[in-house]
């Protein structure tokens, strides 16, 4: 006989359980959610990853192109600058040798003078052309400073790493870029390790609620008293699948608990239907012999209601827990076998 002290200490610890075993529920439903979350994260953080690199190639791409088209214009401004220069020494001496021709023009006196007008012509287009190619000379400066702007400011000439250098530098941001690529990269690995530890999360929760179920707590009590109203429903005493299934629906729909429940022979042949808390049916059973099932051999056996241990149900994904209970015929001969599928989760928050 239990003393008051030690059912009052059994009682303590009963509760310590069902709370222990409705903590590692929550966490057992949230593993499944952190790893929809990690696997996203690690798809979005890899595709990151991969479109950074690309980025970075295409911009180191890019700095190459744009230093070899910086580099051919500045050749180029440099041969156009050459050339004005030597257009300017021809005119140059053009002009003063048009000069000279005027002068001795003039000095020849009447048989000069249409000499002297062609030279003073061809003074006055060295003069033009003397003009043009100032105004071309700065114009090819003011290309070349303007390509050196572009240069340091793109970042594809002198010290990139001063403090003091002004501009973007196209080679540092395809850098900066290649550092978020290994970054993203880094929170794709992080994901998944995210991932796999709630799959191991998981699992130890299972094994945590495989042990608590086999403890029979208040709870398993209650989930035992609301079957036994369900066993006593005058339906099940006439096997029939009709009025037994319409008494199943009635019990579903009176308690949440239940997951899903059918109903067997003596022999163990299923007679009904499996009929689920959400309103599927499954005829295909129907004839299904369960005479080997534990559940089914330990009420058979004992004509009492039986208890499983604690399982993950493959249908549900949820914690479960199996009550078999026998009906009796009027003469109390066992005639059928109710099984019930118990939502743990369910059980316990009530």
């Amino acid at each position: 006989m239990r003393t008051r002290t030690g059912a009052s200490r059994e009682n303590d610890i009963e509760i310590r359980i069902e709370r222990l075993a409705r903590s590692s529920i929550a966490l057992s439903k949230l593993a499944p959610e952190l790893t929809a979350i990690a696997s996203k994260l690690a798809a979005g953080a890899q595709q990151q990853a991969a479109q950074s690199r690309e980025i970075a190639a295409n911009v180191d791409r890019m700095a190459d192109a744009l230093s070899k088209a910086m580099e051919t214009l500045n050749v180029s401004s440099e041969s156009v600058g050459e050339i004005v220069a030597a257009i300017k020494r021809v005119a140059d001496q053009t002009r003063i040798l048009s000069i000279n021709a005027s002068i001795e023009a003039a000095r020849a006196g009447v048989v000069g003078l249409a000499f002297g007008a062609v030279a003073h012509e061809v003074e006055s287009l060295a003069g033009q052309t003397t003009s043009a190619t100032k105004q071309i000379s700065g114009k090819v400066d003011l290309i070349r400073e303007n390509i050196k702007t572009a240069v340091d400011a793109a970042g594809l000439a002198g010290d990139e790493t001063g403090s003091d250098r002004k501009g973007t530098s196209i080679r540092r941001l395809g850098g900066e870029v290649n550092e978020m690529a290994a970054i993203a990269t880094e929170t794709a690995g992080a994901a998944r390790r995210v991932d796999g530890t709630s799959g191991r999360i998981r699992a130890l929760c299972e094994e945590l609620l495989v042990e608590v179920g086999t403890f029979r707590l208040p709870a398993h009590d209650h989930a035992v008293n609301l079957f036994r109203q369900i066993l006593g429903m005058r339906e099940f005493a006439s096997l029939s699948r009709g009025p037994s299934e319409d008494a199943m629906r009635r019990a579903l729909r009176s308690s949440r608990i239940f997951e899903l429940l059918y109903l067997t022979d003596a022999s163990g042949r299923q007679v009904t239907s499996n009929l689920w808390a959400d309103g599927r049916e499954d005829a295909a059973v129907c004839g299904s012999d369960w005479s080997g099932r534990p559940w089914f051999r330990s009420v058979a056996q004992s004509g009492e209601i039986a208890v499983s241990d604690i399982y993950r149900s493959s249908a549900s994904d949820s914690f479960c827990f199996t009550l078999s209970g026998p009906v009796f015929a009027a003469d109390g001969s066992l005639i059928g076998v109710l099984g019930a599928d118990v939502n743990f989760a369910d059980l316990l928050s009530i």
